[in-house]
């Protein structure tokens, strides 16, 4: 069912006047604020990932290659395939409602918060199902006890990908962006400090275990910032969203739900899509394989870092009713970013293998050849979060979904067919024949996108209550 658009009446009286009519200096000043709000988000993203790196590092040399594939089939299902799929489009609704009503937005965060929590408890179930099912047949079955235990993160994370949705929409990117490293952080400081002091050795032989515990412990601790509250808050006690018989609005997380079914329904295609090469991993590879290939993808994600960091203004690019895209330079930007891309690829190509060759040492020989086949599609994978939180922001959040649907298919089609020959590197192979094709349609639909499309808003006919 597509989203309706519809309207809010009573507090949210706080809409910007246009530009046009403001005193040049202002304008100037949001523009450089803007400005140093991306460079900043940039920076962030680029300290996000050599942390991931680290990350992966410190458990390749804690784990071995066969532990390290079996860390990462324990979180491929709750974490890598479900973590924002679970939100069911959460985030999106969350951020375009803090954009669009700011006068709430600490009523918006405790909503953010429940809603994090009903969606991380959910996705737990399914993500132990879903493990049940495709780790048994496999010989695998060992591992769902770990499984069961480390999905306890889910409720943690979600609450924090929602809640810091609010400053997104708000624009107030420095939070944010401190917010989600320090979240990022706390895992790898955990790891470095009980593996270098010697903690390890409390419980000799269960390293894995061990890890597991860890990484739920840094979601606990990473989630403190998170929830403290914003000092803007404060100064707007009292004012909240009303419905239009001036009652005040609680906001149900069913209905958040309800009202984001497009963007959950596109974060389920674009998720199963992108993650379709680590599940053929974890079934058809030796966990010394997939360890091997957990240590490729961060290194050959490095170019989706820009992509990323830009996706979080276009976003609110598209989610602006100012906003008016000329087809022109809808076409100049498109081509910009895949340039862009092919350029950092080019360079990757050049500096990673003798990077992962320096930092992970003997046993991961092969993640070196998987890194150079990953490094296309992952820059392709970058360049569609740019596009499509832009089409996301604009209330076309279900156009990628038929697109990635019929990409699933042509990739598992190319992998059947180029499996004789090229193996498990068939895998990242049909992977960039998927990508392609999305980032054709995609493309296209993007030159001739307009004014703004549904997105969600909030109605209610009977007044709430307090």
């Amino acid at each position: 069912m597509p989203l309706q658009a519809r309207s809010l009446t009573g507090s949210q009286s706080d809409s910007k006047p246009l530009a046009s009519s403001q005193p040049i200096g202002a304008a100037l000043g949001r523009k450089r604020n803007a400005l140093l709000q991306f460079l900043f988000t940039f920076v962030s993203n680029w300290l996000l990932f050599g942390i991931f790196f680290v990350q992966g590092v410190i458990l390749a040399r804690c784990l071995g290659a066969d532990g390290r594939g079996e860390f990462g089939t324990i979180l491929f299902f709750p974490r890598d395939l479900l973590l924002y799929v679970g939100m069911m489009g959460a985030t999106e609704v969350i951020t375009a409602l803090a954009g669009r009503y700011r006068a709430s937005s600490g009523q918006l965060r405790a909503a953010g918060l429940r809603l994090g929590l009903l969606t991380g408890v959910l996705t737990i179930a399914v993500a132990v199902a879903l493990a049940v099912v495709f780790l048994i047949p496999t010989g695998k079955g060992a591992l769902l006890g770990l499984v069961a235990l480390t999905a306890l993160f889910l409720p943690l994370e979600h609450i924090q990908i929602v809640v810091s949705g609010v400053d997104r929409g708000r624009g107030d990117f420095f939070r944010y962006n401190l917010n989600r490293l320090f979240f990022g952080a706390c895992f790898p400081l955990l790891l470095a400090a009980w593996f270098g002091f010697g903690g390890s050795s409390l419980w000799p032989g269960h390293d894995l275990e061990q890890v597991c515990l860890l990484f739920l412990a840094s979601r606990v601790i990473g989630l403190i910032p998170t929830l403290l509250p914003h000092s803007r808050d404060a100064g707007e006690e009292g004012r909240s969203l009303e419905n239009r018989k001036g009652g005040a609005v609680q906001l149900k997380a069913t209905e958040l739900l309800g009202i984001g079914r497009g963007y959950g329904w596109s974060m389920l295609a674009s998720e199963c899509f992108e993650r379709l090469d680590v599940l053929l991993i974890v079934m058809l590879a030796s966990f010394t394989e997939a360890g091997n290939y957990f240590v490729a993808i961060p290194a050959a994600t490095l170019v989706t870092l820009l992509p990323n960091a830009a996706a979080l203004f276009s976003f609110n690019a598209g989610n602006n009713p100012e906003f008016r895209p000329r087809p022109s330079r809808v076409l100049l930007l498109l081509l910009s970013a895949l340039g862009l891309q092919a350029l950092v690829g080019m360079g990757l190509w050049l500096v990673l293998p003798p990077l992962i060759a320096t930092l992970f040492g003997g046993g991961f020989e092969m993640s070196i050849a998987f890194a150079l086949w990953l490094l296309p599609s992952c820059a392709l994978k970058g360049y569609l979060q740019f596009v499509d939180s832009f089409l996301k922001g604009r209330g076309y959040s279900m156009l990628g979904v038929w697109t990635r649907l019929v990409a699933i298919v042509v990739m598992l089609a190319s992998v059947w067919f180029l499996f004789p020959s090229l193996k498990l590197f068939a895998i990242p192979a049909g992977a960039l024949i998927g990508q392609s094709l999305v980032a054709l349609v995609l493309s296209l639909f993007c030159l001739q996108v307009g004014p703004l499309g549904p997105r969600p808003t909030l109605e209610h006919e009977e007044a709430g209550h307090d």
